[in-house]
């Protein structure tokens, strides 16, 4: 058997990054915003999970959010709105990135 296959006994254990996948298993199994906003942003954005552990939460207005040290995660009436990455391996070359 191929080492990259899933055994039978773990198929239950994968989890699907499916946006549908994501967005069921999040309005089935989870009632709280915070709940929901962290796992939006670790099953719905691109592969950038790593840099979720600079991340800030904030209400503040965007446009303040320029410290690098960090990436922004704004919320507007409880809800995410944008997506604001200023720390990542590849900063310099890309620069600041907002994803809304």
């Amino acid at each position: 058997m191929d080492e990259n296959t899933v055994k039978p006994k773990d198929l239950g254990k994968v989890f699907s990054f499916e946006p549908e996948d994501v967005k069921f298993h999040i309005d089935e199994f989870l009632d709280n915003d915070l709940d929901k906003a962290i796992v939006a942003c670790y099953g719905l954005q691109p592969p950038r999970r790593l840099d979720f552990q600079y991340v800030r939460m904030t209400e503040d207005d965007p446009l303040m959010l320029t410290n690098k040290e960090f990436n922004y995660l704004v919320m507007s009436s409880c809800k995410p709105s944008l997506l604001i990455h200023n720390y990542y391996k590849t900063y310099s070359k890309y620069k600041q990135q907002v994803i809304r």
